[in-house]
Formats: structure tokens, sequence, C-alpha cells
């Protein structure tokens, strides 16, 4: 079985995140409790690691660029000002808002303030007959704390439509492929 590319681009940023912040392999094997030679090895691609083994050296990676003190934070990038509309608002406000404003997602809310998915380009041509933005609801995002790194959330805008930064069950922020353009 060939490797998934998901798995290549954790073990790609690894690499890269670690050369950035001068972080030495041995020293990042130590940490993750692994040997300098499953660390070449995985960073070199010669290894066809678990998920939990690349979740192990990514977490410890990340909580030693942490330390570092040099990391840029969500909080720095972040959209503040977020544009949202509830599960109840019709499409045709949305789809004003989005043209108007420029944006390919808003952030949809229930009737409690709880972020309930997003409403993008894509979840209304594919919903037409959709008449609330509940009813074309896309789920491909993800969330993050303000002091999470830029780099996590890279990492997360490349694979999702938007990055939601949240602070005690709230929006705080919207992070998007645009911000890291």
């Amino acid at each position: 079985m060939d490797k998934m590319p998901e798995l290549e681009s954790i073990i790609d940023e690894i690499r890269r995140v670690r050369n950035k912040y001068n972080i030495s392999s041995s020293k990042l094997a130590k940490k993750s409790g692994i040997s300098l030679s499953a660390m070449s090895k995985l960073e070199h691609k010669k290894l066809k690691p678990t998920y939990e083994l690349l979740c192990k050296v990514y977490n410890t990676l990340y909580d030693m660029v942490l330390a570092t003190g040099k990391v840029e934070k969500v909080s720095d990038i972040m959209v503040k000002d977020v544009e949202t509309v509830t599960i109840m608002t019709p499409i045709s406000e949305a789809s004003k808002k989005m043209k108007e404003k420029g944006f390919s997602q808003l952030p949809v809310l229930n009737r409690d303030g709880e972020l309930k998915g997003l409403v993008t380009e894509r979840s209304l041509l594919d919903n037409p007959d959709a008449k609330v933005c509940g009813d074309a609801i896309d789920y491909n995002y993800a969330t993050v704390e303000p002091d999470a790194s830029k780099e996590r959330a890279l990492q997360l805008a490349k694979s999702t439509q938007a990055v939601i930064v949240m602070k005690d069950g709230k929006i705080v922020g919207i992070v998007t492929k645009a911000d890291f353009i």
C-alpha cells in the first residue's frame, strides 16, 4: 500500500518547520521518544509511519516551536470582524453579502450563536433549491484557539474551506487561504 498524500504533507511540514526554527532531528527524535534512525527514515519517507507516530512527532515539534517564543499566532493574522449568517438567513441575503464583501464563505450560526458550519460558494452551487443558509451548510472547516500558531492554521487552511478562530465557544476570528498569500 502506498503512503497517503496527507501523511506525506505532514512529514514535509515537520521537516519544513523543524528547519525554520533550527530544531535538530536528534533533539526532535529524543523529545518524541523515537530513535534518530527512525526520525531520519521518517523525514526521508523511507518509513511508513502510523498516524499515531506522526501525531506524536508533530505535537512534540509544535511544543518545541512554542517554547522558542518566536511563533506568530493566529490572532496576529486573523480577520477579527467576522461576518456571519444564521441557519435561517435567506440564501439571497447571504449570497448578496458574499458578493458585496468579496467573501468565499460565511460562518453559519444557530439561534444560540453556536457555529454550525459555513455557507460557501460551492455549497450554494451544490444546493440550488436551498432557501435558507441552514439548507446549504458546508462542514469543511477547522477551528483553532487565538493562540494557535500561524503554522498550524496554514496547515489546516490547505485542506479546509476556512479556519474559524474560537474562544470560549464564540467566533473571534477567521483565517482563509487568502490570508497566507
